[in-house]
């Protein structure tokens, strides 16, 4: 997959409570190139409005951390080749992926919010 291929094209993950597996966030995951740059748009749809389902959309803590309830809504970064290989690996076909990144210890969803963590810290 190239930067080419992946813009515009949505891609939408289920995260869920790691304790009870009942609440969960959908974050549907759209990428624009705008002048350099990749920004990613997160639009979360929850299981319910209890504070269970909201902790578990991947940003929910950084968000906290940071002071920032804008890092739930999305980030923008460099568009280079280090952001382009993570946005592949977000926004490519879970079976492939695994075994592109050798993503054997760790479910995809869970890599999938770890590269979202590390793209907010990439956030210009």
């Amino acid at each position: 997959m190239s930067s080419t291929t992946f813009i515009g094209t949505p891609k939408t993950i289920c995260f869920k409570n790691n304790y009870d597996m009942t609440e969960w966030c959908k974050l549907n995951i759209s990428v624009t190139l705008t002048g350099g740059h990749y920004e990613l748009t997160y639009t979360a749809t929850y299981s319910s409005d209890d504070d269970f389902a909201k902790q578990t959309h991947p940003m929910y803590e950084v968000s906290i951390q940071n002071d920032d309830e804008y890092l739930l809504d999305g980030v923008v970064v460099a568009a280079n080749p280090i952001t382009e290989h993570m946005i592949d690996c977000l926004l490519g076909e879970e079976n492939e992926m695994i075994q592109k990144y050798n993503l054997i210890l760790r479910p995809y969803d869970a890599y999938c919010g770890e590269i979202m963590r590390a793209l907010a810290e990439l956030e210009i």
